[in-house]
């Protein structure tokens, strides 16, 4: 019944270890790989950001109200990250923002993402910007890529591709995707990228379009989080993504260029560990 036409890519103090998370209303799982050795993990966190502002299309620019969690990434790069309590209400829409048939149903849903930080001034929120800041005061490491977070609250009687609480949608493409179950374990590679800043901005900045460029990335450089397009036998790849520039600061405007990435394994080369393809 839920036709997703969202295009969205896109505070608490909890911490559950594995398989100790009773105390949480909804708890993410998953891992953590780093992509440079300059991550300091002392100060990470993760941080549930819903868009507060949505029209009736699906689109959202003021993302102002985060729930956090600290995270402790050192048992052998898992984590779960417990939230005891729900998204507040200012960010709970009606469901026929996913939806015109839902119009009028009893149904409310809160639409975000989930974002990992290092928490410079610790004081155990992400700090998000007005716009025109040109200095950060946390610093983003990564959001959780091709994932957008749901909750709902109310009548989903005759719906079953949802539950109630929490749900996570993996984008798999341009309108396509799939509801993940409850239990999933996620991946996400943490990067110090000054062009992953402005998600901590309260409105997003002014974007505009800088063209298209193609590059190779080494096979051991191949980030996990991403959606390919494997080659049949498995050993090249390719993905996309929109790389940024902002030379005014955080929130201020942006350039896209669309980026195509290639990655093939030499003649005889092994797959690296995290390689996504299989032949």
């Amino acid at each position: 019944m839920l036709v997703l036409l969202l295009a969205l890519g896109l505070g608490c103090e909890a911490l559950f270890p594995p398989g100790h998370e009773g105390a949480a209303l909804w708890t993410i799982r998953g891992r953590i790989y780093l992509g440079s050795e300059q991550i300091d993990t002392s100060s990470l966190r993760a941080a549930a950001v819903w868009i507060e502002t949505l029209d009736l299309q699906g689109y959202g620019s003021v993302a102002n109200v985060a729930q956090d969690a600290r995270i402790d990434p050192s048992q052998a790069g898992r984590f779960a990250i417990g939230f005891p309590r729900l998204p507040p209400q200012e960010v709970l829409h009606p469901a026929e923002i996913l939806d015109p048939a839902l119009a009028g149903r009893d149904l409310r849903v809160a639409i975000g993402g989930l974002l990992f930080y290092d928490d410079r001034n610790h004081n155990h929120r992400l700090d998000l910007l007005p716009p025109g800041t040109v200095e950060p005061i946390d610093f983003i490491l990564g959001p959780l890529e091709s994932y957008s977070l749901y909750e709902f609250e109310g009548d989903l009687s005759d719906i079953s591709v949802v539950k109630p609480g929490l749900n996570i949608y993996h984008w798999t493409g341009p309108g396509r995707g799939q509801w993940l179950p409850p239990d999933v374990e996620l991946f996400v590679t943490l990067y110090p990228l000054p062009s992953l800043q402005y998600q901590m901005c309260q409105e997003t900045p002014p974007m505009h379009d800088g063209g298209a460029e193609s590059l190779e990335v080494p096979p051991d450089e191949v980030p996990t989080d991403w959606v390919f397009e494997c080659a049949p036998d498995g050993r090249s790849l390719t993905y996309t993504y929109q790389r940024m520039e902002q030379p005014g600061g955080v929130c201020t405007d942006i350039t896209l260029i669309s980026v195509t990435a290639h990655s093939a394994l030499a003649p005889g080369q092994a797959p690296p560990a995290n390689w996504p393809c299989a032949g």
